[in-house]
């Protein structure tokens, strides 16, 4: 079996587990932190989605796309997480969160320029994956 098959069936697992999670907190949710978690499990399943498209995919270009805006999800991914926790546990202090919440734009920006990824090769013989750049 080759490891594109595998990685668009672990984005296929990412999808079944976290949709009907998502549905249930949207539909059922009404605090912050509820929908501060919805936000956290929508970047979950944008990476779920985006590692089933790269493995479905036989282009360089199509997956250098995807990984590029799979990359504006997967970067909030623990600092949504982190937030999430701090609310539940009362926490006062802003400082991290704001350092967290910062890198992420950071990371963000910089993948929207096209400046992290210089561009991509082919890994394992069938998946199409993102070369690092400067940064």
């Amino acid at each position: 079996m080759s490891y594109a098959i595998l990685f668009a069936i672990s984005g296929i697992l990412i999808i079944a587990i976290y949709l009907p999670i998502f549905y249930f907190v949207v539909t059922k949710g009404k605090s912050k932190i509820t929908k501060l978690f919805a936000i956290h499990l929508l970047c979950v399943l944008g990476w779920g989605i985006s590692s089933l498209l790269i493995g479905l995919s036989k282009n360089l270009d199509f997956s250098l796309k995807i990984w590029q805006l799979c990359n504006l999800a997967v970067v909030f991914i623990p600092v949504l997480f982190l937030h999430v926790v701090y609310l539940m546990l009362n926490e006062k202090g802003k400082l991290l969160l704001i350092f967290a919440y910062t890198q992420a734009i950071f990371f963000s920006i910089i993948s929207l320029l096209q400046k992290m990824f210089i561009g991509g090769q082919l890994m394992f013989g069938s998946l199409y994956c993102s070369q690092g750049g400067p940064f």
